[in-house]
């Protein structure tokens, strides 16, 4: 009796301790996957756009904040903008020559506009504040390999170097020299990687940094990259980055040598006006020769075709 008495003890104190460890077994494992959902990083959010698209399509995007600005001959009507926190940036799939995108995924700030002139040809320019990683802050030599990553990857992908018509043509290391003593507002060549040194002394002040390399794909898409710098107040080995760059379609860009935003006028008026420039970078091509500077020949300026738009 006594044996039995006991069998029945042990048996309710294993059932007992199998329930506990099943029950801790349980817990545990929720508590693994409550760990790991925390830890599972957060999908970014991914907008697709394309130039010409009609606004309404913006609508569709969630957080999208519309806005009607005053505009008149010279206005542009701003759509829509959208923010997003440093530490959770957007991915922005820009869409152009049908097939091929441009992907830019710390988006911080987006903004989207079009001509007041010609808004039924749909969305004409896109602006966006984006990182070169997602890191804010970054070393001098981790942000020159970085950023000078992304231009060539650019220009294996058929962009090329988009010089004002007004601007001289000086190409590798004489350019970033020109931009650094003679012109801050000079368009850097994008084929060219500067020595350490030379990244350096780059403009600092955020947006108000003057440092742009332009680009163009087959004169139809301008791409424009204003790289905003600010050092770090205790530590001088590093800085903040950030592109603000700005997209537009080859209309927006001929109608920039014109004082007529008119559809009709620019188109009118561009031939003659692209001479005008031309003369002008002939002007400064003499000056920058006295001094020393080589021009490059073989620079083939975009065409921007009007009839085409």
């Amino acid at each position: 009796m006594r044996k039995k008495l006991l069998l029945c003890v042990a048996t309710m104190l294993l059932v007992t301790a199998c329930n506990e460890n099943e029950s801790t077994e349980k817990h545990t494992s929720k508590e693994i996957q409550k760990e790991r959902k925390v830890l599972r990083p957060e999908k970014p959010e991914e907008i697709r756009v394309k130039l010409g698209m009609p606004f309404e399509e913006l609508e569709k995007i969630g957080g999208m904040r519309k806005k009607h600005s005053p505009a008149g001959k010279w206005g542009y009507l701003d759509f829509y903008k959208k923010h997003w926190d440093i530490e959770k940036p957007a991915k922005i799939i820009l869409t152009y020559d049908d097939t091929k995108t441009l992907q830019l995924p710390y988006t911080i700030r987006f903004r989207s506009s079009a001509d007041s002139n010609r808004i039924k040809k749909g969305l004409s320019k896109f602006q966006l504040q984006t990182g070169i990683t997602k890191a804010d802050l970054m070393t001098y030599e981790e942000a020159r390999v970085k950023f000078y990553a992304f231009l060539q990857d650019l220009l294996k992908q058929g962009w090329e170097r988009a010089l004002r018509y007004s601007q001289p043509r000086i190409s590798d290391r004489l350019a970033m020299h020109y931009k650094l003593t003679e012109d801050d507002m000079y368009y850097l060549d994008p084929s060219y990687e500067p020595t350490l040194e030379e990244w350096k002394k780059l403009e600092t002040g955020g947006m108000s940094s003057s440092n742009y390399w332009v680009l163009h794909y087959k004169s139809k898409v301008f791409l424009r990259i204003n790289l905003g710098v600010v050092p770090h107040k205790t530590d001088p080995t590093l800085a903040s980055y950030l592109m603000f760059i700005t997209i537009r379609d080859g209309e927006e860009e001929g109608m920039s040598y014109t004082k007529e935003r008119e559809e009709t006028k620019w188109k009118e008026t561009h031939v003659d006006d692209v001479k005008r420039y031309l003369t002008y970078r002939k002007e400064a091509e003499t000056k920058v020769k006295a001094k020393g500077y080589t021009i490059d020949e073989s620079y083939e300026d975009y065409v921007i075709d009007p009839k085409e738009w």
